[in-house]
């Protein structure tokens, strides 16, 4: 709204007049009561009319000691003319001005601190289109909702294209959008993914900090070269260091994944839960696979954890293993089965399928790209941990509403029925109707000791075969040991075993049977940790929004159902509007302060925030990958059979040659 104001004799009188923007062309000695409402109701003007506006001088004054404004003009921004030195055929950029005389002056009375309009010209030299006004990049904006929906999408994953699509659709159609697809995509660029070199490296120390703060048991530490330059980082959450007391006993560690776009390997360490799903230990990115990298990580690790694991499993890597030697010398050091199995030829794989149930692949597949900067790491490694949480906690659902029924009337699998989570009595019960596959043949008596030689048939290629195992018994504890070591790597009785324990009917099995890693019945701390992750990338004026947004979905939700109810809604918001216009008005020359920046340095990082700079960039050719990186070994193994075929098809191709040379040469004679 403006104020109206009229010339009566010698002075002024004030009316004020109930009049919309909206409806009302700019006319002079129309007033207003500051100059960013003169100034936005120029632009709305311009906005519905279809041009644009540009501030081209303003005024200032030292009043009170104090420089104000007391003047402002607003152009047409294709006012003037512009001669080029510049052939026209050789020109590529467009030609805006032509000179334009639309233009409005804005100036402050000082005697009761208005301003008004003290002179307008409406008329253009150049056509206009309405319609087209919200293309101009003055009039395009994102609302705070809009922004957070676009925030939203991101974290999860969703492109910017289909962002879009879906804020199109609640519009009816991209015509009623106040922006372009390329708005949101600058909005992702500028505001949710910080990519500037100097910029990443200070965004990530502030994020780990923040954290820490959140939670003291947030566990980082940053590596440096001698130029302050990142080398190296490792980072755990406070939950997963609380989860690394259940499941700690064998860790995967992996470094073939996806890299990021200063080339680092990305390594994650992964455990496995009560419901035998995969589980994050911490997080590393590694400047390069070196034996020093890998020493540095590893002690780094064991200093977050308190203690080694009982087993690690790797790929094929020497620097890896001279690392692990040094840093961890009592724990067990083995490789990756799906790393064993990519290296046997395809022919011979059949044939291991069965004895192969532990194949791992990366958690965060469908996380990380080739482009990802050092914080977008940190956030996404954030939404893993929710994803994997979550699944977690739809697994502790299924268990608490109902179990599964048993295959069997054995008692044995009704004990494990009752300890162990549904996923892994799945297991279990795999095992109960293997059983049914097994034949005790052979069975020798030595004191207490039983030793059965127990026949497995299987199916290999529609073919009936039989495996034989050995199974010892003992009949005063009823312990059995099986020489297939099922229980010693899966934690889960093979067949075997209880097939023995069938024939010496026995209906009850000692606790070490029964792991408490798989139990549903243990209480484990970390599920009563507050994760600091819970955190996101919202200044704070975006949090209150969305508190608020989520306030008044929970009213319209719980409240408003008839016409009558929401009335009543729009009479209070209409209400809190005035009073909201009211404040904003007497508070619009308050300074304003900026949030301070974060620049304390903890122990964590060697050097300050402002000293720390960004890993060094390493030119690429080509297209990024997009698959999954290999080892050493397992790119010489590609590259040794690249050339074995290269070879094999050259020496067919000699030998076609040379047939088709001694046929015709048989023709001829």
């Amino acid at each position: 709204m403006y104020i109206e104001q009229k010339r009566i004799g010698k002075k002024h009188q004030v009316i004020n007049q109930a009049i919309g923007d909206e409806e009302v062309d700019p006319e002079e000695g129309m007033c207003f009561g500051t100059l960013e409402d003169a100034r936005a109701y120029y632009y709305r003007y311009a906005a519905r009319t279809g041009f644009v506006v540009k501030i081209r001088t303003t005024g200032w004054e030292t009043i009170n000691d104090q420089r104000v404004v007391v003047n402002q003009a607003l152009h047409w921004n294709r006012d003037g003319y512009r001669t080029s030195r510049v052939k026209a055929p050789q020109r590529r950029k467009t030609v805006a001005s032509t000179n334009c005389k639309a233009r409005c002056y804005l100036a402050l009375y000082k005697m009761t601190g208005q301003w008004r309009i003290s002179r307008v010209e409406v008329s253009h030299s150049h056509p206009l289109n309405p319609k087209l006004s919200r293309m101009f990049s003055t009039n395009r904006q994102l609302s705070m909702h809009v922004k957070d929906l676009i925030q939203q999408n991101d974290q999860a994953g969703i492109r910017p294209s289909k962002t879009y699509q879906a804020l199109a659709n609640a519009v009816g159609g991209p015509a009623n959008l106040t922006f372009t697809e390329k708005d949101v995509r600058n909005y992702i660029s500028r505001h949710l993914r910080i990519s500037e070199d100097e910029t990443d490296p200070k965004e990530l120390l502030k994020h780990f900090s923040r954290m820490k703060e959140l939670n003291p048991n947030f566990f980082f530490e940053i590596d440096v070269d001698e130029n302050h330059s990142i080398r190296n980082v490792f980072w755990a959450d406070a939950r997963c260091r609380a989860a690394w007391e259940y499941f700690g006993d064998v860790v995967t560690f992996d470094t073939t994944y996806k890299t990021n776009r200063y080339d680092m390997p990305f390594g994650s360490f992964v455990g496995v839960n009560h419901h035998g799903m995969s589980t994050l230990l911490g997080c590393a990115l590694l400047r390069n696979e070196d034996t020093r990298t890998f020493e540095w990580l590893f002690r780094t690790w064991l200093k977050c954890m308190g203690k080694a694991p009982i087993c690690v499993i790797t790929d094929q890597s020497l620097q890896m293993r001279s690392a692990l030697e040094t840093t961890l010398p009592h724990t067990r050091h083995r490789w990756c089965i799906w790393h064993i199995l990519n290296k046997i030829p395809n022919k011979l794989i059949c044939l291991l399928t069965d004895t192969c149930g532990c194949q791992y692949f990366s958690v965060f597949d469908k996380y990380l790209n080739s482009k990802s900067s050092l914080l977008q790491f940190v956030c996404q490694y954030q939404n893993c941990v929710i994803d994997k949480e979550q699944k977690k906690l739809e697994c502790d659902a299924a268990d608490l509403r109902g179990i599964i029924p048993c295959v069997s009337s054995s008692p044995i699998e009704k004990q494990f029925q009752r300890e162990y989570t549904n996923s892994m009595f799945r297991d279990v019960q795999d095992q109960f109707i293997k059983k049914a596959d097994c034949d005790i043949s052979l069975i020798n008596h030595h004191g207490t000791s039983i030793i059965c030689e127990v026949d497995q048939q299987k199916m290999v290629f529609d073919m009936s075969v039989y495996s034989r195992y050995q199974v010892v018994y003992c009949s005063q504890s009823s312990d059995v040991q099986c020489d297939c070591f099922m229980f010693q790597s899966n934690g889960i009785l093979c067949c075997h075993s209880l097939a023995v324990l069938l024939h010496f009917r026995v209906t009850a099995v000692s606790s070490q049977y029964i792991l408490s890693r798989w139990s549903k019945n243990v209480s484990r701390r970390h599920t009563y940790i507050r994760s600091s992750i819970d955190m996101d990338r919202s200044d704070e004026s975006m949090t209150i929004f969305m508190q608020l947004c989520s306030d008044f979905y929970n009213i319209a939700q719980d409240f408003v159902a008839t016409p009558e109810v929401a009335a009543i809604l729009r009479d209070a918001m209409d209400s809190a509007w005035k009073k909201l216009r009211e404040h904003k008005e007497f508070e619009h020359q308050a300074a304003y302060v900026p949030s301070a920046i974060y620049s304390h340095t903890h122990d964590e990082c060697p050097v300050s925030m402002d000293e720390l700079h960004g890993p060094r960039r390493v030119p690429t050719r080509g297209r990024p990958t997009s698959t999954r990186l290999g080892t050493d070994l397992e790119k010489s193994i590609k590259k040794r059979a690249r050339k074995n075929k290269n070879t094999h098809n050259h020496n067919k191709e000699a030998f076609l040659e040379d047939s088709k040379f001694n046929i015709t040469t048989y023709h001829k004679h």
